[in-house]
């Protein structure tokens, strides 16, 4: 996910009229499959998912749901923070979610 990222880094103008915009639902349909399909193939290499509590395409479709958000949270900030950063917040998410700062 950290070289997706530092893609989108490198492409961040392009990135951010995608996702803050109403007429690029295409696109942004299509940028969400990617993901999806990246977070898929993780959770297929995973043993740890029990699907009979959650399958694997809702838990896909809930993360990638949760990681547009995240991207397009990160692509909002001036200066752009590293893709590191944006992998560290994401990774963080998944792991240890908690209230948000005040």
């Amino acid at each position: 996910m950290r070289l997706y990222l530092e893609h989108i880094a490198a492409n961040a103008t392009v990135y951010r009229q995608v996702l803050q915009s109403n007429r690029s639902s295409i696109v942004a349909a299509a940028l969400r499959e990617r993901i999806e399909e990246l977070i898929t193939s993780g959770l297929d290499a995973s043993t740890a998912l029990d699907e009979d509590d959650l399958p694997r395409d809702v838990l896909a479709a809930a993360l990638s749901g949760m990681t547009i958000g995240i991207i397009t949270a990160w692509l909002r900030r001036d200066p752009l923070p590293d893709a590191a950063v944006a992998a560290r917040w994401l990774w963080r998410s998944l792991t240890r979610p908690a209230a948000p700062q005040t």
